[in-house]
């Protein structure tokens, strides 16, 4: 069975992180300079993953 703990994202990986989600079609959206949050994920269920 994979190991399916999970770990905190690397800094050097948020920025493709966030380019991925605005390709999903999702809005990020900034909270100060340490956190992000996701917004209109009201997408088609071929997209939701």
């Amino acid at each position: 069975m994979a190991d399916k703990r999970q770990r905190l994202m690397l800094e050097s990986e948020i920025p493709a992180f966030v380019d991925e989600v605005i390709k999903t079609g999702c809005d990020t959206c900034a909270i100060g300079h340490e956190y992000y949050t996701i917004g209109d994920a009201d997408l088609p269920k071929e997209k939701i993953d």
